[in-house]
């Protein structure tokens, strides 16, 4: 409700209710057109709104925070009224004056109380008052699978759509992908000069790369014929280790890969003796179209840093009975190069005794990956960054679930584990720390997440909670954008008349403890005047009657927190009173909201007790007599005592 009894402040913009305009009325620009900007501008709370029957040039907010028991005797309202008209006499001090006929320098107060908070979550009034409530429609959800039955997209539909999603070059640079560097194009040969050494030594590595793609391509169409065509079935999952082990012996693929090695961005970053390779197959005779794979590694710790110790390569294959089929094509053990330091098995799954008899080496995984994945195929996977700095294998075409489903600012990326469970319904990494990760469940999670979002679009991710809307923060930004003038009809301000806070260029004031003013003000999109004062007894109290008293640079909205923590009661009495009147007599044009909290800090501390003494694993005690002792810390905390001051009679 109104405080000062007039109408409703929700009435905003002086048309419908709620601060809404009838159909067909719209403000005027400054050029004079209506603009219908002003239906997608921010709300702001109803009393901060532009509704103003007073003309005031401003609006003053002033919170006392009390604590002290003694304190509420004497500052709260209601206690100083009803002490008064107990004893019989009449008291002198400012809030009697405000509340008598003839005021406070000529100015009344409207006194009333209210609830400031349901529930058993005590609130700061700032809290309350300064942020404006989110509205519906901002209260999205994240659609799931289950909202979702159309899973008749094909094989060649999902290859476009996540084509889409593939990483640029200069994305995959900036997630320090391994990226190939760049070969400069030569000159016709008619124009070429005498090639230098360097040159030579590179065109006899381009030689044996060339040589080495085609042992390896002709190495596949021998040895592993069937191996790309065959669907789905537990015996071939079971083979496909034996399959690449018998396929590369060691030695062969050692040599393999340092002819195919190629260089890369950044190669100080990475440790020495590290060769990398890159995908180079462009077709296939047995299945020419791209194909869609999904790998997850698991490492172990050396003294050179993670070093792979698993490895994972899945293939998308639909079927009619299932629209998401995949097919194992590896998993493998792999022995690290050096000693192991740490083996992870918390995350990685990968025990000392798992490893023991394994005789794989990386170099024959990654003549394994080369043979299978070619340029054009796409490669799934969370961070998969990491996975191919383990594997030292460059490939193109990556789709990265982590930043696919990042949040909408960019900011911050989710976790496969909150992917899966929330958008899948479907729990991964469910091993408690005994177990660690299985590297083909989190590929075809990553598979699935990546299938669905081509599937079902944009709406198919993790929505950011709708952020609190500071007032503040609001009236910055309808100043900064210039779009004043089209959020009030002409009609609504005549000539000569207050402009309401919004459309002002006055300064903006706030003033208040250090921690109070990081919470609610310091912010790249507020840009008001922020002035630390710790307590009433500061001497930069006094600043806030300076901005109130000049006449250059005169506030028109001004917020101030003043903690009362005098311990001599009369003392804190005056003080109180001393700024309640010095506000009154300078905040001249303005309107003056006072406002009284007590024992929030008492509130909020009882509570964190009862929340831990509730956790079955605590040894705290809570007591009867403690719980009725918090109800009431609660409900005097929930208890906003308020004094509207109004405008000079």
């Amino acid at each position: 409700g109104t405080p000062s009894g007039s109408s409703d402040p929700s009435n905003a913009g002086g048309g419908s209710k709620n601060g809404k305009r009838k159909r067909g009325d719209r403000g005027i620009g400054k050029d004079g057109s209506s603009s219908a900007a002003r239906q997608s501008l921010p709300s702001l709370p109803s009393w901060a709104r532009l509704h103003n029957p007073a003309c005031a040039n401003g609006l003053v907010v002033v919170e006392f925070s009390l604590e002290s028991s003694s304190l509420e005797a004497c500052l709260m309202p209601s206690k100083r009224i009803l002490k008064a008209s107990s004893t019989g006499g009449t008291a002198n001090d400012t809030i009697h004056k405000l509340l008598s006929p003839d005021g406070c320098h000529g100015r009344r107060a409207v006194p009333f109380a209210t609830r400031l908070f349901q529930g058993d979550k005590p609130r700061h009034v700032t809290d309350v008052l300064l942020y404006a409530d989110v509205s519906s429609q901002e209260q999205q959800r994240s659609v799931t699978v289950a909202d979702f039955n159309d899973e008749n997209a094909t094989k060649h539909d999902m290859q476009s759509i996540l084509e889409s999603f593939v990483l640029k070059r200069k994305d995959r640079r900036k997630e320090r992908y391994p990226c190939r560097v760049l070969e400069k194009k030569r000159p016709p040969k008619k124009k070429r000069h005498k090639m230098t050494e360097a040159e030579l030594s590179e065109e006899q590595r381009e030689g044996d790369r060339k040589l080495a793609q085609q042992t390896v391509e002709e190495k596949i169409a021998e040895r592993l014929p069937a191996f790309l065509t065959n669907t789905a079935t537990d015996e071939h999952s079971k083979k496909c280790g034996q399959l690449f082990e018998g396929a590369f012996s060691r030695e062969e693929a050692i040599d393999l890969v340092r002819k195919l090695e190629v260089n890369v961005l950044g190669q100080d970053e990475y440790t020495a003796g590290e060769v990398f390779i890159s995908t180079f197959i462009s077709s296939r005779s047995q299945d020419p179209t791209p194909s869609i794979f999904a790998m997850d590694c698991e490492m172990v710790e050396t003294s050179a840093g993670r070093e792979l110790a698993r490895v994972t390569l899945i293939r998308f294959e639909p079927t009619e009975q299932d629209a998401d089929g995949y097919t194992v094509l590896l998993d493998l053990l792999v022995k690290p190069v050096r000693p192991v330091l740490d083996y992870k098995t918390r995350y990685s799954g990968i025990t000392a005794a798992m490893l023991e008899p394994v005789t794989t080496r990386i170099e024959q995984v990654q003549v394994a990956l080369a043979s299978i994945v070619g340029v054009n195929d796409i490669m799934i996977g969370h961070s998969l960054e990491n996975d191919l700095r383990v594997l030292c294998l460059v490939h193109e075409k990556v789709v990265d679930t982590a930043l696919l489903f990042r949040t909408e600012n960019g900011a911050r990326k989710h976790s496969l584990k909150h992917l899966s469970s929330v958008l899948l319904k479907r729990k991964i990494q469910a091993g408690c720390g005994s177990l660690g990760h299985c590297s083909e469940e989190d590929a075809a999670a990553a598979l699935l997440l990546a299938l669905n979002r081509a599937r079902i679009g944009d709406s198919f991710r993790l929505y950011d909670r709708p952020r609190r809307k500071n007032t503040i923060e609001e009236v910055s930004m309808l100043r900064r954008n210039d779009m004043l003038n089209a959020t009030i009809p002409s009609d609504e301000v005549s000539a000569g008349a207050s402009r309401p806070i919004c459309e002002t260029e006055a300064p903006i004031v706030v003033l208040g403890p250090d921690e109070w003013l990081k919470e609610h003000f310091i912010s790249q999109r507020s840009s008001a005047h922020a002035l630390r004062c710790e307590n009433m007894s500061s001497a930069t109290s006094g600043a806030l009657l300076a901005w109130l008293s000049s006449k250059k640079r005169r506030a028109n909205l001004v917020w101030a927190h003043l903690t009362v923590d005098e311990k001599d009661v009369n003392m804190a009495q005056m003080r109180v009173d001393e700024v309640m009147d010095d506000i009154i007599r300078q905040a001249h044009g303005h309107a003056v909201m006072f406002m009284f909290q007590f024992g929030l800090e008492r509130a909020e501390t009882m509570t964190k007790q009862r929340r831990a003494a509730s956790d079955l694993r605590s040894t705290l005690g809570w007591s009867e007599v403690q719980e009725e002792e918090w109800k009431q810390a609660i409900d005097k905390c929930s208890t906003l005592e308020t004094l509207w001051v109004g405008m000079s009679s």
